[in-house]
């Protein structure tokens, strides 16, 4: 038999309801959530360590709740004798604790336990536990149930519930290429390691049904994530549901659990609520990180990435990580780029030939085109690998834009004097201007190095083209770009001086 005040006294909590209100608050070094003791969940969660916006003092506000949006993580014991069951319960379970405030202040302490304790008609016990570590994005849910009647059947269901439209007020996008990044809900099941599925889908089809043992479901949007993965180990079903117009909202709920008469059952999850950190979220879950959305270049952004915190850990700075990874690309590539300057410069100098074959076969098409590919093979000339380069070019650069926009490590990360954030346009477009100049100039070197070049009068207009579209991408890819720049000319210089003396 278990006995009820050991229960309490073991909780460190007394039956006695708040004074004030019904919101306690739990707070560590990096987050601050607000608990409604009406129903036991969490209601809102401000993360200490990202700003709403650059050079503000509010920090992000993740989940919340107000008359314009609405992003909500609920945890319920239902069935037909859970707190939160339809059939016993017509009002939300109001639990009982004896303070309003758990912070986590003391340096030696690691861990915040709060109970709250809710009693059922029938006498049972349930004590449901939020458990906060330090420096942790990740909230333990445990539930101890001591029933002490008949028996009783209960089941968890986690619930992530988004309204579908955010109005402006609600969310800031460092840039106008941000509204291009996902935002919507995916899971993780036996079946499928990883799995997106957008909020319009589940508003259309909302009768889809997952039967899994193991896995997770998530919220994401750019930067961060709300996750619950469950600690059970019986089978789950992942379902959706269209509850409003504008609302939607992902589910887990476990099969149903039968607890016999005297004995105590406990049930666990976990809510990660915080910023999509790769090297924390995969130790939670399997899979988690992949809620980092790089599209379809992830088996390139993910090693740049790599490479990029490689450097960071270095020197401290995202900005000379940026431009230590270009240069460390540039060289990676650079017996391609010999190549490339070396078939240039021969084509250069056949030039003349090439010229007089087409004279001689203007009017023979196929005999044409054997004599020019005969002249390149007795050249050893390949056409072919002279756009290598440039073909890899194309990747390496949107590789590099959705890694920027997509990891939160690069939000709001400084470089140098004007530039405060590498994700965000640069303020004073000083970055961009100078990248268009060094476009220019490689245009002048390339027609001087290749005088028989013609080059059509339009061409000249590409480097302000360009200057002009990149004005408002992320500063991190300009500077990417305009670093690129500066070693394209620098190496043109040295491969042709080489190739001319």
């Amino acid at each position: 038999m278990i006995h009820e005040n050991n229960i309490i006294k073991k909780s460190k909590c007394a039956f006695k309801n708040l004074e004030k209100n019904n919101i306690i608050y739990l707070k560590n070094d990096v987050i601050c959530a607000s608990i409604n003791t009406i129903g036991g969940n969490i209601e809102e969660v401000s993360l200490l360590k990202y700003k709403k916006k650059i050079n503000s003092n509010k920090p992000f506000k993740l989940l919340k709740k107000n008359s314009n949006f609405i992003y909500q993580a609920n945890s319920k014991i239902i069935g037909n004798d859970g707190p939160d069951s339809s059939i016993h319960c017509k009002e939300k379970p109001i639990y009982k604790i004896d303070k309003k405030n758990f912070y986590l202040k003391n340096l030696n302490k690691k861990t915040i336990y709060i109970p709250l304790i809710w009693k059922s008609k029938n006498n049972s016990l349930y004590i449901k536990t939020f458990i906060l570590n330090k420096g942790d994005y990740r909230i333990k849910i445990e539930y101890d149930i001591y029933n002490y009647n008949k028996n009783i059947h209960v089941s968890t269901l986690h619930k992530l519930q988004q309204n579908i439209n955010i109005p402006n007020a609600n969310f800031n996008y460092n840039s106008i290429f941000s509204k291009n990044t996902y935002r919507g809900s995916a899971y993780s099941s036996d079946i499928h390691k990883f799995k997106k599925e957008s909020f319009e889908d589940i508003k259309s089809n909302d009768a889809k049904k997952i039967h899994t043992k193991k896995g997770w479901i998530a919220m994401i949007q750019q930067y961060f994530c709300t996750a619950w993965i469950p600690g059970n180990t019986e089978n789950n079903i992942f379902f959706r549901k269209n509850i409003k117009k504008n609302q939607v909202s992902i589910n887990c709920q476990s099969n149903l659990i039968s607890i016999n008469k005297n004995f105590c059952h406990k049930i666990s999850s976990s809510l990660w609520v915080g910023p999509e950190i790769q090297k924390e979220m995969k130790n939670i879950a399997p899979y988690l990180d992949f809620t980092v959305d790089y599209g379809y270049l992830w088996f390139f952004s993910k090693p740049l990435f790599k490479l990029l915190n490689f450097f960071f850990k270095i020197v401290n700075n995202w900005g000379w990580a940026i431009v230590l990874t270009t240069l460390t690309i540039r060289a990676i590539m650079y017996p391609l780029t010999k190549i490339q300057y070396i078939s240039s410069e021969k084509f250069r100098l056949l030039q003349p030939e090439i010229e007089r074959i087409k004279q001689k076969y203007k009017n023979n098409k196929k005999k044409l085109n054997e004599k020019i590919i005969s002249l390149y093979n007795a050249e050893q000339i390949n056409p072919i690998k002279s756009f290598i380069p440039t073909l890899l070019q194309m990747p390496l650069f949107l590789s590099l834009y959705t890694m920027l926009v997509a990891s939160v490590e690069l939000r709001h990360a400084g470089f140098i004097l004007w530039i405060n954030d590498l994700s965000s346009k640069d303020p004073y477009f000083v970055l961009p201007i100078f990248m268009g100049l060094t476009m220019f100039y490689i245009q002048q070197i390339s027609k001087t190095n290749n005088s028989n070049s013609i080059q059509p009068k339009y061409m000249l207009f590409v480097p302000i083209i360009l200057t002009c579209f990149f004005l408002c991408f992320p500063s991190g890819l300009v500077l990417y770009y305009t670093v690129n720049n500066l070693i394209t000319i620098v190496q043109n210089k040295f491969i042709f001086n080489k190739i001319n003396k």
